[in-house]
């Protein structure tokens, strides 16, 4: 029953993907698009991550770079496999930016909270230097690729997008802008502030049974334990209006219902008037669960609800992060 529930709490917080079909690699060729694994080392670990990089790419223009993190339980790998509504492949060939999959630590990533580093006899787990990693991750990509410097972003779902946030409050002096989804800030980093303002746009649904709209402790099953107390969206959404100098109205507007049927609607949460052109939206998909809104129902609606097919998240997240 144990190796059972494992096995569960794997794939409910793996997220993003069980997938058909092996992306190509490619070659290192000018016109050609490239798709490849990479390894470096940091802090005695051998670390994986894979690249893609489309056939647009030029040396001689620089062009944004996105970092996609998985959920925990599952990897980098697996998402770059994706053919779905959540696949960043296609979204980087029809775009031209460079997109890189790191993988987490044993399928897991370092994103603050201490709870997702202990078993469940409270016996603790080794914590990798995530921000160290994915920090010296950049420093190599910037050197073999055109990368700007300056546009540089990060998006994930569940422990990937609380990862997105502790990149943002650690690493700001890097990221441009980040876009998490069903992730709030957690209570071990809510006293962590970046040092330069990071601008947001965040997606959550309000039925998420696992990562709670309104805050509280995350959990894999309801009488589960704590993977970690997390604040509000609303808090969260409010600390980076904060940062960000946002003094203006909060603007609302509801999205086009392109999906009657699938239970949720999607609601846009505009902070405006914030400084130097910087950035914070709420989508809140109303109904929506502990999933990507246009990608797949990877568990039955019971276990992680629903998945919006009003939005493609893939599509929103690049076009905001491109509007830098």
């Amino acid at each position: 029953m144990a190796q059972r529930s494992r096995r569960i709490g794997n794939i409910l917080t793996g997220i993003l993907v069980t997938l058909a079909v092996m992306v190509p690699a490619g070659v290192r060729a000018q016109g050609r698009p490239v798709f490849s694994t990479h390894t470096l080392v940091h802090d005695g670990i051998t670390r994986e991550y894979q690249l893609f990089v489309p056939e647009r790419i030029s040396r001689f223009k620089q062009v944004p770079l996105i970092i996609v993190l998985h959920g925990g339980g599952g990897s980098g790998r697996g998402w770059a496999r994706s053919r779905g509504g959540d696949n960043w492949i296609e979204q980087a060939r029809k775009d031209g930016f460079i997109v890189v999959f790191p993988e987490g630590y044993e399928r897991r990533w370092n994103d603050g909270r201490d709870e997702i580093h202990r078993t469940a006899f409270g016996k603790p787990k080794y914590r990798a230097d995530d921000v160290g990693f994915i920090n010296r991750m950049i420093d190599v990509l910037i050197e073999e690729y055109p990368v700007d410097r300056d546009r540089i972003f990060a998006t994930g779902i569940s422990n990937g997008g609380f990862m997105s946030f502790r990149l943002a409050l650690d690493l700001s002096d890097r990221i441009r802008a980040i876009a998490p989804v069903t992730a709030q800030i957690s209570r071990a980093l809510e006293d962590h502030e970046p040092q330069r303002p990071v601008s947001l746009m965040l997606i959550n649904g309000t039925e998420d049974p696992l990562v709670p709209y309104d805050g509280g402790h995350v959990r894999i099953a309801p009488q589960g334990r704590s993977r970690g107390e997390i604040l509000s969206t609303e808090e969260t959404m409010g600390r980076f209006a904060r940062w960000n100098g946002c003094r203006g109205s909060v603007n609302r507007k509801e999205l086009l219902d392109l999906s009657p049927n699938d239970g949720t609607r999607i609601e846009r949460i505009s902070y405006t008037g914030c400084r130097n052109g910087n950035a914070v939206i709420l989508l809140k998909v109303i109904g929506g669960g502990h999933t990507w809104p246009g990608g797949m129902q990877y568990l039955p609606v019971k276990r992680i609800g629903r998945v919006s097919k009003d939005l493609n998240a893939t599509q929103a997240i690049a076009d905001f992060f491109l509007s830098f």
